[in-house]
């Protein structure tokens, strides 16, 4: 075997995951920091956190991967000694946009604390980011861009307190351990549009501002554990999660007893989220049908851990007809009190 070919290879192959990560990352993110941030209201937890960048270290990559991830994720700050959190994307009209941020920016302090550096930069991030983060008060960031230091203020506004991570997965599945929300890989392939990946997101964010999943433990019902994965965000990532799921493929990893009125609950109020932040739900439950495909199982009336797929349909129609009159009638997007499930 050629080692110089076989080495060649495995880069071009790890160019092409880092690429599909990266840009799935990217979407994902977005929705969700979107849906976080526009219901930042109606959370029970929320904290100054959004700013609308994107970061990652060298820790967070494997030793063979950080050459192809330097060129993917735009920094050449993967070489240096150094790892201080490094922008990776930025999005746009949000405060770091506002204040000038740029892909490949190096954060070596927040508030005049340095962010690192070790192998938990990018967690070190979000606690001094939560630490200085408050209400009309800017944060300054020290960065290094281009070799050359300089200081920025951002404005960091309110948003669910909640991390989000992405895990690489062939799993149809999204889900909420009450502190974070985590979606696979398969999910992002399987959905058809932002509006159809802001629904699941605002499933599982409801499941959290809800506390089902305090719920579920207090009842004693035993979720099921999701190993984790590398998560990308400024609020870090969430680790394994146990709980309340949107299981579609296969034998469910969620709850057992007790979880069809939570997820009737989370579907609701998560349309609710997902119209709020700007997203069209009318058609979304077009991804019942699609999910039936995958589980003709979840056709039962009867249900599982969920309601039936028929019935999840029926009720998102109902519930996006119900957003659509509000919307006509210039009322505020707030959900009808609806009887607890508990």
């Amino acid at each position: 075997m050629d080692e110089v070919a076989a080495r060649l290879e495995a880069d071009k192959q790890n160019a092409i995951y880092l690429t599909d990560f990266r840009d799935k990352l990217i979407h994902s993110t977005t929705v969700f920091a979107n849906i976080a941030h526009k219901n930042a209201e109606q959370c029970p937890r929320t904290a100054y956190l959004h700013t609308g960048m994107l970061t990652a270290s060298a820790g967070d990559f494997r030793a063979d991967q950080r050459d192809a991830a330097r060129k993917i994720f735009g920094s050449a700050s993967l070489h240096a000694e150094a790892n201080e959190p490094f922008v990776y994307w930025v999005l746009p009209d949000s405060p770091a946009a506002k204040a000038g941020i740029e892909v490949g920016d190096r954060i070596v302090a927040v508030g005049g604390s340095s962010v690192g550096p070790d192998e938990k930069a990018s967690e070190h991030l979000g606690t001094l980011l939560r630490q200085h983060g408050r209400a009309d008060h800017a944060v300054t960031f020290t960065l290094v861009r281009g070799g050359t230091p300089m200081a920025v203020d951002i404005t960091p506004e309110n948003t669910c307190d909640y991390a989000f991570s992405v895990r690489r997965s062939d799993r149809v599945n999204a889900f909420a351990d009450g502190s974070g929300v985590a979606v696979t890989t398969g999910m992002l392939r399987f959905v058809g549009s932002e509006d159809e990946l802001a629904l699941v997101l605002g499933h599982e964010l409801a499941h959290n501002t809800l506390k089902h999943r305090s719920a579920i433990v207090q009842n004693g019902v035993t979720g099921g554990l999701l190993g984790a994965t590398g998560a990308l965000f400024a609020t870090g990532p969430v680790g394994a999660v146990i709980g309340v799921g949107l299981a579609i493929q296969g034998a469910t990893m969620g709850v057992e007893a007790n979880s069809q009125g939570f997820e009737s609950e989370a579907d609701y109020i998560g349309a609710y989220y997902a119209a709020r932040a700007g997203y069209n739900v009318d058609d979304a439950a077009d991804l019942l049908r699609r999910f039936a495909v995958l589980d003709p199982g979840a056709i039962d009336l009867r249900g599982t851990s969920h309601p039936s797929t028929a019935l999840r349909f029926l009720a998102l129609e109902q519930t996006g007809g119900e957003i659509r009159d509000k919307r006509l009638a210039g009322a505020p997007l707030l959900p009808n009190p609806r009887p607890g499930v508990r």
